[in-house]
């Protein structure tokens, strides 16, 4: 008797298991069904296409910051213009020509 009882579970197990298995593989069929409607060209472009806007902004952001640096450092050069000839002046020196 408990042979039978055990030969009884252990077929129900192989069962489950078996539509397990079987919910899975439906589930893979659906994914793989879409990702091949899916056009990979157009997501292959769509890509390329980010990709260009990105380094187009780049670009962008790379000019405003040479911008920005030129017109710091001409800035600080016109400070150290400002400072020479008031030190010269509180010094009662002639700038150099």
């Amino acid at each position: 008797m408990e042979k039978a009882t055990d030969l009884e579970v252990l077929l129900k197990k192989i069962k489950e298991s078996e539509e397990k298995q079987l919910e899975i593989i439906n589930k893979l069929q659906i994914r793989l069904s879409i990702i091949e409607s899916n056009n990979l060209e157009d997501l292959k472009k769509d890509i390329y296409s980010l990709n260009s806007k990105v380094k187009m902004l780049e670009s962008e952001h790379d000019n405003r910051k040479e911008k920005w640096q030129m017109g710091l450092n001409f800035l600080v050069q016109l400070i150290w213009v400002a400072m020479a000839a008031w030190l010269l002046t509180k010094l009662g020196l002639q700038p150099p020509l």
